[in-house]
């Protein structure tokens, strides 16, 4: 859930979505692997191909394919880094006093909202490596065979449980698991 480390650089679309009366219980955050994951890739396939470039220069054996490749793989590198960080900084999941609302989109918008009564089954997917980490996704299911799935975020059973307690507190419990 957000502690204010400086996740988001704009006041989240799930603040500015809420109605008079409704209020933020919780916006997942996402796992640290994820982050370190996409830095990694910058570092090994867009800022090392580059400092190959200038020891190849600098000891007189870059020729023009090599140069080539390794400029096409720093591209590369930087792509696949802002394409991760893009997902990152435009999607969201949150948990209101009223629905549990997930919205994704870079240019385009697109937003998934589940009222809390309407909530039946959560269920958790974590596998062995996540559990590691400390990451998962939920999956959360709804009268009239609605479904809504989370995006990967860090601490997936704090979050289920804010979800169990904001249903408990709307006075709607949810079916075994």
């Amino acid at each position: 859930m957000d502690g204010g480390h400086g996740e988001r650089l704009l006041r989240p679309y799930v603040l500015k979505s809420l109605p008079a009366g409704e209020r933020l219980l919780a916006l997942a955050r996402f796992p640290w692997a994820l982050r370190w994951f996409a830095w990694g890739l910058l570092l090994i396939l867009g800022v090392a191909p580059i400092f190959g470039l200038f020891a190849l220069y600098a000891i007189e054996k870059l020729t023009v394919p090599i140069a080539v490749i390794l400029l096409a793989l720093s591209v590369i590198g930087a792509v696949i880094f802002l394409c991760i960080e893009a997902w990152l900084l435009t999607t969201e999941f949150g948990l209101t006093t009223q629905r549990i609302v997930v919205k994704r989109g870079v240019f385009g918008r697109e937003t998934t909202e589940m009222p809390l009564h309407a909530v039946e089954n959560i269920k958790l997917n974590q596998s062995v490596m996540a559990r590691v980490f400390g990451y998962g996704w939920l999956e959360i299911f709804g009268s009239g065979g609605g479904r809504l799935c989370s995006p990967v975020i860090a601490k997936p059973m704090a979050f289920r449980a804010a979800i169990d307690q904001a249903c408990a507190q709307a006075g709607h419990e949810l079916q075994s698991r």
